[in-house]
């Protein structure tokens, strides 16, 4: 076999590992799961939070607004991911 055989045989043996190479493309796959439910969350009434001073008051809101939006957000990235 000649040196321009083995380079032809080299490329083709290595051409399907080489994105945009093979022949055929791969076909997308989605995780098979399912998207756990909304835990239902404990009520707190405004009388247990009558000892907290004001700023700190606040600031537990904001925590509590940022984590129901990111939970939100995790959620809809399970809808899209776990129903295609």
């Amino acid at each position: 076999m000649n040196r321009w055989h083995s380079v032809a045989l080299v490329f083709a043996l290595s051409c399907s590992a080489i994105p945009g190479c093979a022949t055929t493309a791969p076909t997308p796959t989605s995780p098979e799961c399912t998207v756990p439910p909304m835990p239902v969350l404990p009520v707190i009434q405004s009388s247990q939070l009558q000892c907290l001073a004001d700023d700190d008051y606040w600031l537990l809101q904001d925590r509590e607004r940022q984590l129901t939006d990111w939970a939100f957000v995790m959620r809809g990235m399970l809808v899209s991911l776990c129903h295609r």
